[in-house]
């Protein structure tokens, strides 16, 4: 057999050495993957929020394969169980609480070597009652409180778990990856974090681990005793972790003591030469496991599930069938799982059967039939996966183990064989076997093993530095800046959801793609705050290049694009918000609008019709719509083609002191008989589908409830109007469908470009202004994505502040009209006018037949608008309305 590097160092105590010396332990050390931090961000803040409660994890371990650097217990990618909340269970009343001191310090030192730079480790699975001690650590992260000495606490007992929720694909399959279940503590706080009695958790987690020996559940699932513990604080603005292990490591009242220690080389060749390699043979056989079909149990035992399914293939290894029972481990998972390797459990048996050619190798469970089968418990070693690599110390894991054997065997000497590696092998020159003087088992009450206190507790971890605090990893230095643009992009988003806007719908936010018509003062501000908002498809469409008045109103603009003649405006304001930030998919497009009133000659027809298509595309393949150009008909086309293909248009305009935020109605085909396209016969009952839909939403009531009634302000028309808007009174204000931008005009729109003075070819207004039109802009569209009628959502009526609304994101109005002048808002609706120069039926079933044919007589001569919408009869039987009254009025004076 090939020698180690590093040979085990034979200890054999001296005749006249009085009493043994005490046994140290080399304690774990912890290792956490970046992926893990990442994983565990992630399910923060989407998933677990404000909640603290404890998590399954699952840490992994092999047995050490290098003389110089012991194998750590490891956090990975898929160590989180998302899936789990550990379920709590009642702590015990007040005053059966086991009153257990903490472990003094001398007691502690003679249990770590010195060489050791990590300090305490076991790992663990939560637990059930928390036990209250007297001290804590004081030299963490400043100011870690002291226990109380009444044996009050408010930390949470830590739980047990579910084990049901391990996944096995997890667990099995990777040889080197040993499972150790644990728990996650992640305060929300550092305040918190600091703040948690550190005694009360561990101790806590000790009884877990104490209640799993004395139940026998630690024999059937050694990995019971390597439970561990996690406390941590995620800063997820700064992607700074703050964590602090603890692996619970049981204490009775007497030390361990080593009465010899020798190479398993060594150990085992002193009875034959030939037991070395049937001890290494079981050790491999154990180690590697064995592909079986797994239904509900896995049998412990390697050599005998192999001996049922005829494949045994190793003779130095007893293989029985009888010994299957006895030695089969239960999953306490009723799932079937095809192909899955065991690996074996981190704490087995080996026996030695006098006057045979034959080694016994089984489960924890089966010490007693093992002892029986070979010849009492001093032919039986007891071997475990060893994390350390110090030639003179076993690893943190055997502290339990011997607990185990103390209290559940009731042996005084107990052989142990420390399971390590090189190159992947077992290799009996770098595994120590030590012989331990057992502690004795606290005597047994009148109640039996049950009503045992459960002993103390050592096995928070150290730090670098060697201290007893909390280690930091910061993981924004080696973060790709473009990855933290999309990590923190939604923060504040998410963060909403932890506790004021639970219903927020952030991926509803995130796919909805925006067409931005106009990249002057309002599309700049838009733009921003979408991208707030979380829409991260916008599309920027203008005609203008950047001038040099425009970056001091226009946000997305600098010197740099005005000069040369300006870039074009919407490339500019593309690429500026992908630099803002680079999740954002922006395009720009140069395009002029064609508008009416402004005549097509001949030779530019094909390109005008081009641009047509081009917008139509445009529109179509957006789900809301901004108009925010700044005259007036260049926003007749794009409210054309919304209302033909019923898409969500937002239409903002500024005046001096007064601005107009509004949504347009749905299609007139939604109510109208006549659907020439198919677009579908559909009569919404607004009131009725409305009242019917929020039921469905699942929201919360808003902080802010609309807007105070402007008393007499409400019924104020606006200039352009031919009556008083329709004010809301009631909860829905009407349930038919509501206007458009042209919807209140009694002539076709003109050239309004034409013949203007300076101030008058200039978007002149109060700098506040648009800023506030764009934010309200963007509000609305947001409140209007979470509504489940979208477009068809029926306009609300103001609401006293102090009135809670239905909706999440409270009411949805048609209209705000601003005047900042008076500081003040009033919301107006306005119902659909059946002649409309935009979105009439009349007007949209031409433009859906006859196309770009219609659209250039429309641009040719406005007039015909008049005519096809009917506002040229309107205005002829107003006017012959007016001529019979003056005729009357003659009539009764000449009489």
């Amino acid at each position: 057999m090939a020698a180690s590097l590093r040979k085990v160092p034979s200890s054999v105590p001296s005749e006249g050495q009085e009493e043994p010396k005490l046994l140290q332990f080399a304690p774990w050390q912890s290792s956490v993957e970046v992926g893990f931090w990442e994983h565990m961000a992630r399910a923060k803040m989407d998933m677990y929020r404000l909640s603290d409660a404890p998590r399954q994890v699952i840490g992994f371990f092999s047995p050490c394969s290098h003389d110089h650097v012991p194998s750590c217990l490891r956090l990975l990618s898929d160590s989180l169980c998302d899936d789990s909340i550990l379920t709590s269970l009642s702590p015990k009343p007040s005053g059966s609480v086991d009153d257990i001191s903490s472990a003094s310090s001398a007691h502690v030192s003679s249990l770590t070597t010195p060489s050791a730079s990590a300090s305490s480790s076991s790992t663990s699975f939560p637990v059930r009652d928390s036990v209250v001690g007297e001290t804590t650590h004081r030299d963490g992260l400043e100011s870690m409180p002291a226990l109380p000495l009444d044996g009050t606490s408010s930390s949470p007992v830590i739980p047990a778990v579910i084990r049901e929720s391990v996944p096995l694909d997890r667990v099995f399959g990777n040889r080197n990856r040993t499972p150790s279940p644990g728990v996650l503590l992640n305060k929300n706080t550092l305040e918190e974090f600091k703040g948690v009695e550190k005694t009360v958790v561990l101790k806590a987690c000790a009884r877990e681990i104490w209640d799993d020996i004395l139940s026998g559940r630690a024999e059937k699932d050694p990995s019971l005793l390597n439970r561990f513990l996690v406390l941590s604080f995620a800063d997820l603005k700064g992607w700074k972790f703050y964590y602090w292990f603890a692996f619970p490591a049981l204490s009775l009242r007497e030390p361990a003591r080593l009465l010899r220690l020798q190479s398993a080389a060594e150990a085992f060749a002193a009875q034959a030469e030939e037991d070395v390699a049937r001890v290494s043979a079981a050790c491999r056989r154990w180690r590697d496991g064995h592909s079986i079909d797994c239904v509900e149990e896995v049998p412990s035992v390697p050599a005998a599930a192999a001996s049922l399914h005829g494949d045994s293939t190793d003779p130095s290894v007893e293989s029985s069938a009888s010994l299957l029972s006895p030695f089969a481990v239960s999953l306490q998972r009723q799932t079937r799982v095809e192909e899955v390797t065991s690996g074996g459990a981190p704490f087995f048996l080996i026996g030695l059967i006098p006057g045979k050619k034959s080694v016994l190798v089984a489960s924890l469970h089966g010490w007693e039939d093992v002892c029986h089968d070979v010849g009492g418990p001093g032919n039986v070693v007891v071997a475990f996966f060893d994390p350390c690599h110090l030639p003179t110390h076993p690893g943190w894991p055997l502290r339990n183990l011997l607990v185990l054997a103390s209290v559940r065997w009731r042996v005084q000497r107990l052989r142990v064989l420390c399971y390590r590696e090189r190159k992947g092998r077992f290799d009996p020159a770098a595994c120590p076997v030590i012989d331990v003087l057992v502690p004795p088992c606290p005597e047994e009450t009148p109640g039996g093993l049950a009503n045992l206190p459960c002993p103390e507790a050592v096995g928070w971890e150290k730090n670098r530095q060697g201290k007893m605090s909390p280690r930091l990893v910061d993981l924004s230095p080696v973060m790709d800046s473009r990855q933290l643009a999309l990590a923190a992009a939604d923060l504040n988003l998410k963060l909403m959801r932890w506790r004021l806007l639970p219903s927020l719908n952030i991926s509803v936010l995130n796919k909805c793609r925006c067409l931005l018509l106009g990249a002057g003062t309002l599309g700049c501000q838009v733009a921003r705050g979408l991208m707030a908002w979380g829409v991260r498809q916008i599309t920027i469409v203008d005609y203008g290049r950047v001038s040099m008045s425009n970056p001091l109103r226009q946000s997305l603009y600098e010197l740099e694009d005005c000069l040369g003649g300006g870039k074009p405006k919407a490339l500019a304001a593309a690429e500026r918000l992908q630099r803002i930030f680079p999740g954002v998919t922006a395009k720009g497009i140069q395009m002029a609008i064609p508008m009416p009133g402004h005549p097509v000659l001949q030779k530019d027809e094909e390109s005008v019709s081009q641009i047509c298509k081009d917008l139509k595309q445009l529109i179509d393949d957006h789900d809301a719509i901004f108009l925010l150009t700044d005259t007036r008909e260049s926003r007749w086309l794009p409210t054309l083609m919304c209302a033909s293909a019923n898409k969500l248009a937002i239409n903002v305009a500024l005046g001096f002191d007064t601005f107009l935020v509004m949504r347009h109605g749905s299609s007139p085909s939604s109510l109208c008989p006549s659907d020439p396209e198919g677009a579908g016969n559909r009569e919404w009952k607004a009131s009725d589908a409305e009242s019917k839909s929020r039921d469905k939403v699942d929201g919360i009531s808003s902080r802010h409830s609309g807007h105070e009634e402007a008393g007499g302000n409400l019924g104020v028309p606006p200039e352009d109007s031919i009556g008083p808007p329709i004010v809301a009174h009631g909860k829905q204000a009407s349930s038919k469908r509501l206007g458009c931008y042209f919807c209140n005009d009694v002539v076709a729109p003109l050239d309004s470009t034409t013949n203007r003075t300076l101030d008058q070819q200039c978007t002149v207004t109060r700098p506040g202004l648009a800023p506030i039109a764009a934010a309200l802009a963007v509000e609305l569209v947001v409140s209007l994505l979470h509504h489940p009628l979208g477009v068809e959502a029926a306009a609300d009526q103001p609401m006293p502040v102090m009135v809670s609304t239905d909706l999440p994101l409270g009411i949805i109005p048609h209209q705000v009209r601003g005047f900042l002048a008076h500081f003040a808002q009033m919301m107006v609706v306005g119902e659909a006018f059946d002649r409309c120069t935009a979105c009439s039926h009349h007007v949209v079933d031409a433009y859906r037949r006859r196309r770009e044919e219609f659209l250039l007589r429309v641009f040719n001569d406005p007039l015909y608008l008049e005519e096809l919408s009917g506002l040229t009869k309107l205005k002829a039987a107003a006017h012959d309305a007016c001529v019979d009254w003056d005729e009357e009025e003659q009539e009764d004076e000449e009489e």
